[in-house]
């Protein structure tokens, strides 16, 4: 992750895949989250449940099965 940053730091674009949101809070500047092939780029800020825009919360929480036992 350190050498990632640096990275980033220099200005080289870094394109990775995490499933952990933890990890995007932290790491990401932008993200792309996908559902059925289709995206849309959010703020890292925007994947805290609290401020996550309504057709996010869904991915965020666990993809088309959220809320459900």
């Amino acid at each position: 992750i350190r050498i990632l940053r640096q990275m980033a730091d220099e200005g080289v674009t870094i394109i990775i895949v995490l499933h952990d949101m933890d990890h995007l809070r932290r790491l990401a500047d932008e993200v792309l989250m996908l559902n059925g092939g289709h995206g849309r780029w959010v703020a890292p800020s925007a994947l805290n449940h609290q401020h996550a825009p309504a057709q996010m919360v869904p991915f965020t929480l666990g993809g088309r099965h959220a809320g459900t036992a």
